[in-house]
């Protein structure tokens, strides 16, 4: 914003003195001081003014009108929110001494230039204390070479080796896990996860990565779409986001924020077919977390069946808060048998309401709610239903009794 555009608010009430026939027999001396403390103030007030106006504010206060506006820095400011959380990653390569490992540890430099592949990722738990932090990414970014993974922090020029926790393949997810003291005095942070059931169509898409691996970049962009399944190149089929940031090579695995700065997706891939033009793709962080705490709290990657079929039967959008949402009315088109839910009373025609979990209520407005959960549900979990069947509201509740992987 330029110079001329910008006020600063200040009290505009002029200066008022009683003239009476006492002040006017006052004599010239008062009158010179009287003029002399005026004119001290308008000067006083002048430089202040001109302080203000040319003096760039140190603390993170945003102010209307000054220098940046603040519906217009959201961006910028959720940006250098999410960088805190984001990570470089180098896999595999070798250098004159032999090929990188735990024990041969690239430089900066190298993790740059010498590594077979380079990625990004998004710190999910850290702990300063210990010096240990949880990272995700995409699996493809680290299937190549699982033993010589290197994580580079936003501050740090001292890349560290990562163990490789787990991954789902089928969801191209991994979890990555670095040890070292750098941890407890970097300025990292762990990502604020958000909800990625209600985002919309238009909404911010930050992504935060490592394009061609040539380090830490920022590209802002939206969200294209909101649900939409993707064949990758690396054979699977994954329900995504479709936005218009600019992705490149490098850009994998690293994290897709809000206009809060928030973690909503994992970049996954692009589309790079002739005559396309910014499509890419990120993994609902609702997906990938579940699939991430299932890897970090030990269990085998399994996931809960959900036992029966969907379909939308008719979509309703709907204006809130200045966004538009679809609330889709998903109905059970058919029930296993054999499943918990059939046994607990689920039926084809049922209009799914809601599904609860670890005490979350998540609302059935799209017909993927259940595929965001699933790898969070374990063995002996309650699962609650609730549906509506005719013009009567049930709750169907079971205990999980099987997985499947």
């Amino acid at each position: 914003m330029s110079n001329s555009s910008r006020k600063i608010p200040y009290d505009n009430t002029p200066i008022t003195r009683d003239y009476n026939n006492v002040a006017s027999k006052s004599s010239s001396k008062k009158g010179t001081t009287g003029f002399f403390v005026v004119s001290l103030i308008l000067v006083i007030t002048a430089a202040v003014i001109m302080l203000v106006l040319f003096t760039k504010p140190t603390s993170s206060t945003i102010y209307a009108n000054y220098y940046i506006n603040a519906s217009d820095s959201v961006s910028e400011i959720a940006a250098n929110k999410a960088k805190l959380s984001a990570v470089c990653i180098g896999v595999g390569g070798s250098n004159n001494n032999g090929s990188f490992s735990k024990d041969n540890i690239p430089t900066f430099n190298q993790m740059f230039t010498n590594v077979a592949s380079r990625g990004s990722g998004v710190i999910i738990s850290l702990d300063k204390h210990n010096g240990e932090a949880y990272i995700l990414t995409c699996h493809h970014v680290i299937s190549s070479y699982p033993n010589a993974v290197f994580v580079a922090l936003i501050d740090s020029y001292n890349p560290i080796y990562a163990e490789v926790v787990g991954y789902s393949a089928a969801n191209d997810i991994a979890v990555v896990k670095i040890a070292s003291d750098q941890l407890k005095t970097t300025i990292s942070v762990a990502a604020t996860i958000a909800d990625s059931t209600y985002i919309s169509t238009g909404d911010v898409a930050i992504a935060v990565g490592n394009p061609q691996g040539f380090g830490f970049a920022v590209t802002t962009g939206h969200i294209s779409r909101s649900n939409i399944m993707v064949s990758t190149n690396s054979n699977i089929t994954i329900r995504t986001l479709q936005i218009d940031t600019a992705i490149n090579s490098g850009n994998s695995g690293g994290g897709l924020f809000n206009k809060s700065g928030d973690l909503i997706g994992i970049v996954e891939s692009k589309n790079t077919n002739n005559g396309i033009d910014n499509v890419a793709f990120a993994v609902h962080i609702n997906t990938a977390i579940s699939i991430a705490n299932n890897i970090i709290s030990g269990r085998n990657l399994a996931y809960a069946p959900a036992g029966y079929t969907l379909a939308v039967e008719s979509s309703n959008k709907q204006f809130v808060d200045g966004k538009i949402y679809d609330f889709n009315k998903v109905v059970v088109t058919s029930v296993s048998d054999s499943s918990d839910a059939a046994r607990a009373g689920l039926r084809a025609g049922d209009l799914l309401v809601s599904v609860k979990h670890n005490q979350k209520l998540i609302n059935f407005n799209t017909e993927f709610i259940y595929d965001e959960i699933k790898y969070s549900i374990a063995l002996g979990d309650t699962v609650e239903y609730v549906v509506l069947r005719g013009n009567t509201t049930k709750t169907i509740t079971f205990t999980v009794t099987s997985l499947a992987a």
